[in-house]
């Protein structure tokens, strides 16, 4: 629930925002504004938002998706995000899919995507927006992303199979995940 004094920032100013925190870090997406990946993230959320029950804002996962990166990328803390008018419910969302750390990326995994689980239908649909997002670009992470993504399935899917279907499908095609491989 949305504290009424709580001051938040439109999904454009938090993609602004975003934006020029990422380019005061210097931060990039392969060789472009670090932008085109908050606002493709938020384009997935967009595009499936409607899958959410009706007690999640889908502006509050949108906000969310621009600021995704801040707290990994920028040292922002929970709290800065709120008081900069992200609002509590993307804060907690932001801070869910932050990576939590480990030896590798797949340690990290599994101790991560538990906690977005645990947050929710809008962290889920945050994440599983990154993870498509990111393995729809090419670029030396496509192939990673693609072995990986059994795990997301496996921590992920179980609980929301029904609720995000269409996207649990196009995350599946975009990995080439169920597909026989041939010579």
């Amino acid at each position: 629930m949305v504290n009424m004094t709580e001051k938040l920032m439109t999904v454009e100013e938090c993609a602004i925002f975003a934006a020029k925190k990422h380019a005061e870090r210097g931060y990039t997406y392969g060789d472009k504004d670090y932008s085109y990946h908050t606002y493709g993230v938020a384009g997935y959320v967009r595009k499936y938002s409607y899958l959410l029950p009706p007690h999640i804002d889908p502006d509050d996962v949108e906000r969310a998706a621009h600021g995704h990166d801040l707290y990994e990328d920028c040292g922002m803390t929970y709290n800065d995000l709120i008081s900069v008018g992200f609002g509590v419910n993307a804060a907690k969302m932001i801070l869910a899919v932050s990576d939590v750390p480990g030896e590798d990326r797949i340690e990290k995994m599994y101790l991560t995507l538990p906690k977005v689980r645990r947050e929710g239908l809008g962290a889920i649909l945050l994440k599983m927006s990154d993870r498509a997002f990111n393995a729809s670009q090419d670029g030396s992470m496509k192939k990673t992303y693609k072995k990986e993504y059994h795990i997301v399935k496996y921590i992920l899917e179980s609980r929301t199979r029904e609720v995000f279907a269409p996207f649990w499908e196009e995350l599946d095609e975009l990995h080439g995940f169920g597909k026989t491989l041939t010579k």
